[in-house]
């Protein structure tokens, strides 16, 4: 999860490279896939945490459908974009979508 948080375009190609040369696993790639996946489900519920009791649900439900455009972009130019989106509607959901301490 802290790669996910590091690296936002961190793809399962480079999770099944990284846990090769880290422990000698050929992982499979669907493998990856359903890891870096279950770091995101976890990153989301994280994130709906913070969202609760501070928002209208309107918000907060466009501000979860965002991340999840987020966690899935496959290019860093549709990554900003969506983290802009994010950062109009709410900063600090911005700076906890990177990664940031939210309360600092």
């Amino acid at each position: 999860m802290e790669k996910l948080q590091d690296t936002p375009l961190y793809q399962p190609i480079h999770i099944k490279k990284d846990i090769f040369k880290e422990y000698d696993i050929d992982m499979p790639y669907h493998q990856a896939w359903l890891r870096k996946d279950v770091a995101y489900k976890s990153l989301h519920d994280n994130f709906a945490k913070y969202l609760r009791g501070k928002y209208s649900q309107a918000t907060k439900d466009t501000l979860l459908q965002l991340l999840s455009q987020v966690a899935y972009a496959l290019r860093v130019v549709d990554f900003e974009k969506v983290m802009r989106e994010i950062r109009e509607l709410n900063i600090q959901a911005e700076i906890l979508a990177r990664g940031s301490n939210p309360n600092y």
